[in-house]
């Protein structure tokens, strides 16, 4: 009889500990759902959210007087930007500084490049009345004379001295 008491009372532990260890885990499944649940809102709730725009730099570009721009873009960093002028000119303007430690090789602002669209010789008429945008970073620059070029402006990273130049 004691035997069956000591059984008794050991399987009695047992089953306690059994059950509180499966209400723990229970509740610890629930928690996780709960988590992922907050972090799946966490995520997607940008997307509901209303676009907004924030002014990041602001330069002035040193244009000839006589020329206006027809159309401007950035790379996908966001590091250099660009404009297509009405005399046919694609001029590339840094939007940031340079993180060289010893001195900056360039600010915000400096000219990076400016190369002629239309310097080959079949473009007897250098003046461009417009650009237009196509669905990918294409653009059509047309001429007053009536020709068309597609232009599409591309950026290459380079690395020299362990510093990124683009």
């Amino acid at each position: 009889m004691t035997s069956f008491i000591r059984s008794t009372r050991s399987r009695g532990v047992k089953n306690s500990l059994a059950k509180w260890l499966i209400t723990l885990g229970g509740i610890s499944v629930l928690f996780t759902l709960v988590l992922i649940f907050m972090y799946l809102l966490y995520v997607v709730k940008p997307i509901f959210e209303s676009a907004s725009i924030q002014q990041e730099t602001k330069f002035l570009a040193d244009l000839p007087s006589n020329e206006t721009v027809l159309a401007s873009g950035v790379d996908e960093l966001q590091e250099l930007a660009y404009q297509i002028t009405s005399q046919g000119n694609i001029e590339f303007y840094h939007l940031k500084p340079s993180v060289e430690q010893a001195k900056s090789r360039f600010k915000v602002g400096d000219k990076a490049l400016t190369m002629s669209l239309l310097a080959d010789d079949s473009f007897t008429d250098k003046d461009v009345s417009f650009v237009v945008n196509s669905f990918t970073a294409n653009k059509l620059v047309h001429t007053h004379s009536g020709k068309t070029l597609l232009v599409q402006p591309n950026f290459f990273a380079k690395y020299s001295d362990d510093i990124r130049e683009i």
